[in-house]
């Protein structure tokens, strides 16, 4: 869709229903610093917005049911995320190398994080709040 453009700054996602972020929608925008979602978005899509380095905070709809891996994988910039209470899994690297991420505050439906969804030496606080909480190993450093 918007795949490397290297003026594109800002965008807005919206429409009527069950709108998908497709996979690499927005991949090396490094000039998109903000994203504004509608709360009709169900989905973000694989690589949907890795490596826009500047982005510096997401705020993820409660529509939001379903992340791809790697969706925000090398943001560098990325500061702040605020997820979708609706999510229940993190997917793969999908915060991966995102160095500037320095606190992470999962919801209470999110009770499965897959390896490497958060590797980055920057995260320094991680707040979980389900009561059971599985992960495949290795979520939150490099191997």
């Amino acid at each position: 869709m918007f795949y490397n453009c290297l003026t594109l700054e800002s965008v807005t996602i919206n429409g009527t229903e069950n709108i998908k972020v497709k996979d690499r929608a927005f991949y090396i925008c490094q000039t998109l610093k903000k994203v504004t979602f509608s709360d009709e978005i169900v989905e973000i899509g694989e690589y949907a917005f890795a490596a826009c380095d500047g982005l510096t905070e997401i705020r993820i709809p409660d529509g939001v049911t379903t992340i791809g891996e790697n969706a925000f994988r090398n943001c560098s910039a990325l500061e702040k995320v605020k997820f979708s209470k609706n999510l229940t899994a993190i997917p793969g690297y999908a915060f991966a190398r995102c160095s500037s991420l320095r606190e992470i505050d999962l919801p209470k439906n999110v009770s499965r994080i897959y390896k490497g969804c958060f590797e980055s030496y920057g995260i320094r606080k991680v707040t979980v709040h389900c009561a059971k909480m599985w992960s495949s190993g290795k979520c939150f450093s490099f191997e």
